[in-house]
């Protein structure tokens, strides 16, 4: 793995007085996968991220931050550089040389959450079928259900391009989170019975209950 030109060992910014890159890196890989995904889709539109674009922060992630690093550290004794996340934008919207435009025609995303990040959704959702939330081992069972769609690919979404850059079709496959826990939850006994009772309730209040 190559040092951006003119850091040490340890990666130091481009610009003196700046934060270390290894802190800018280690605060992306702890920030949330919204943040990464959408920095990881410019540094695929700047071609440096590979492959599929994913909101996972791993080598492929990393090398394409590395790459972005190094191109802002050969520009630092020439000019101001930008703060990383808008050089980051700079390079984005510069595009890759990757087609007679200059741009890639498509890019793929894919974000893979977190099973705590999906709480949200599932207790939403438990608490209209079931009219209670479910222990924390519960939620996850059925968190990591939709994250394995996630990792399969089966929820990528493809941003293409038109010939000026801008944006032409989003097209997405599966389902959102909400969406998706509504289809597993509503089919269960307990969400079947809790309808039933529900609309045993409503009959009883139109008739003014049993005499």
């Amino acid at each position: 793995m190559t040092t951006p030109a003119g850091t040490g060992s340890e990666q130091n910014a481009a610009v003196p007085g700046e934060d270390t890159f290894t802190n800018f890196a280690k605060a992306i890989a702890q920030s949330t996968p919204t943040i990464r995904e959408k920095l990881a889709i410019q540094l695929k539109k700047a071609g440096l991220y590979k492959g599929t674009v994913s909101s996972k922060f791993d080598n492929k992630f990393y090398n394409a931050l590395l790459a972005a690093e190094q191109k802002r550290a050969t520009l630092a004794p020439f000019v101001d550089v930008a703060d990383r996340f808008a050089f980051i934008d700079e390079l984005s919207k510069e595009g890759a040389d990757v087609s007679g435009d200059g741009r890639p025609q498509s890019v793929t995303s894919r974000t893979v959450s977190e099973a705590e990040d999906l709480f949200d959704e599932i207790d939403a959702v438990t608490r209209e079928f079931y009219g209670r939330e479910l222990p924390e081992g519960a939620k996850k069972r059925l968190a990591k259900k939709y994250i394995a769609l996630q990792k399969k690919g089966a929820l990528d979404v493809t941003t293409a391009y038109s010939q000026d850059g801008s944006f032409r079709q989003t097209t997405g496959g599966g389902v959102e989170p909400t969406q998706f826990f509504i289809e597993e939850i509503s089919g269960t006994d307990e969400a079947k019975a809790n309808k039933a009772l529900r609309g045993y309730d409503i009959l009883m209040g139109m008739l003014g209950g049993l005499r």
